[in-house]
């Protein structure tokens, strides 16, 4: 499975055309599936979370998620 970023066991990605495309938000589902079944880590990106008014506080939070992630 390919995805944005992988780090170790966790899988990174940005799902910037999700509703907005025919077919894309199938994939995503698919996505899920596929790392579910490989015991892999998803961490889901929209681009709702980078347009908040203050993302650094989603990017702070992701930071520490993928750091979890990484021990």
């Amino acid at each position: 499975m390919t995805a944005d970023f992988a780090v170790n066991n966790l899988r990174i990605e940005y799902f910037g055309l999700a509703g907005e495309v025919y077919g894309y938000d199938d994939n995503i589902k698919l996505k899920r599936k596929m790392c579910k079944r490989d015991g892999l880590i998803l961490i889901e990106i929209y681009p709702k979370d980078l347009f908040k008014k203050d993302c650094r506080i989603y990017l702070r939070s992701l930071v520490s998620k993928i750091k979890k992630y990484k021990e």
